[in-house]
């Protein structure tokens, strides 16, 4: 019988990757024996320039990080070989048995960025040499080719992985992102079919000046309809807001507020620009919100055009208005559906669920994952003391 180590770059996993490693390790935690080795590198003796390279340059800091990660996987004994689950591409000895769940490759951003598609900043940083997104390429590329497999949130990335970056279609897993939703808070009683909810911190990558130009224009050429939306997300109003009457500013939420609003709120709009996954198309959908997405990247799974919500083809105030309005006038049957099926959602886009997907592709590969035999597994803490001046002789 097997265990999976779990391999985690984070100190605290409740508020790294928008909780995606903590959902992950808790749900895999009930199910299968885990051992967690921490691979935390700490970066010292540190000169101005360099820590401003590890602050600006996250390419550069996570090729850094991917050779550390591998030196300290190299440490762990390993003699039944078990497999690995990581979330990065690092070499190691162990690289025939690791696993790797992502959202996104670097392989795609770096097409993306050759390409000079006008999303592409939103992507990766533009002032990023290109260099260095090779150099990150290469050893991606050179994981993807020796590991076991790569666990992927999207169909999308999963599709592009085979197709374009050139991997085994049998080596790439497609197997879903979830949320942690508690059926208990979930309470539609105080919808009254008029309100939008925009969530989104990177206010420019979700398009949410589009979103907040589109509801003006129906609040003028439909007043009627009493049109209310509520922004959360940015830490400071954005410009684009100039009135406080229709649209209600709230800033950062923790999850727990933001509960009340997807309560609240009627409908969901967010018309990315770039979105590698999306878990909160995923959260709106469990809480019964029809959604407005755009038609590019993860969001058409889980959007299907006038049946859960609309996808809009271009960045055009017309076209999401357009869409908004339907659902303002006609949005019941969408709604029906969406809460007819929220169970549906509620499992699909569990924690749970993932970690079934995962386990069961482990198990189809002949590792007999041993069961949780109680709530306490072994924690393998291996810490590394690293300096960053290694980058220039590596």
């Amino acid at each position: 019988m097997k265990k999976l180590f779990f391999v985690s770059n984070w100190k605290d996993l409740t508020h790294a990757w928008s909780g995606t490693p903590n959902g992950l390790y808790k749900a895999l935690l009930k199910k299968i024996e885990l051992q967690k080795i921490e691979a935390i590198v700490s970066l010292v003796k540190i000169n101005k320039l360099q820590k401003l390279l590890s602050i600006f340059d996250n390419f550069m800091m996570n090729l850094f990080n991917a050779k550390k990660t591998g030196h300290i996987i190299n440490k762990q004994d390993n003699p039944n070989e078990d497999p690995f689950f990581v979330f990065s591409e690092s070499l190691s000895k162990h690289v025939g048995k690791t696993y790797c769940y992502q959202d996104l490759s670097v392989d795609y951003l770096l097409r993306l960025r050759m390409s000079q598609a006008p999303e592409a900043h939103f992507a990766v940083n533009s002032a990023i040499p290109t260099q260095n997104i090779k150099r990150k390429r290469k050893i991606a590329n050179k994981f993807y080719q020796e590991c076991a497999g790569i666990f992927t949130m999207s169909k999308w990335l999963k599709a592009d992985l085979v197709e374009n970056t050139g991997i085994p279609a049998t080596k790439v897993h497609h197997v879903g992102g979830g949320c942690s939703i508690d059926v208990n808070k979930i309470d539609t009683s105080c919808k009254t079919g008029n309100k939008f909810l925009f969530v989104g911190k990177a206010w420019d990558r979700k398009n949410g000046d589009l979103v907040v130009n589109a509801f003006y224009s129906i609040c003028a050429s439909h007043p009627e309809l009493n049109p209310k939306l509520y922004v959360v997300g940015p830490v400071e109003k954005p410009k684009s807001i100039t009135d406080d009457k229709n649209v209600v500013f709230l800033g950062r939420l923790t999850h727990e507020e933001l509960v009340q609003y997807y309560n609240m709120c009627d409908y969901f709009v967010m018309p990315s620009k770039f979105e590698a996954y999306g878990l909160v198309f995923a959260e709106a959908l469990c809480f019964g919100l029809p959604c407005i997405g755009k038609n590019i990247c993860a969001m058409p799974e889980f959007i299907t055009d006038g049946l859960n919500g609309y996808l809009i083809k271009e960045d055009d105030t017309e076209e999401l208005a357009s869409a908004m309005i339907k659902l303002l006038c006609n949005g019941h049957d969408l709604v029906q559906f969406v809460q007819q099926n929220q169970m549906h959602y509620i499992e699909q886009y569990s924690w749970d669920s993932v970690a079934d997907r995962i386990i069961s592709v482990l198990r189809q590969d002949g590792f007999d994952l041993q069961k949780t035999s109680s709530e306490c597994t072994d924690v393998c803490k291996i810490k590394d003391t690293a300096v960053i001046a290694t980058l220039a002789t590596n």
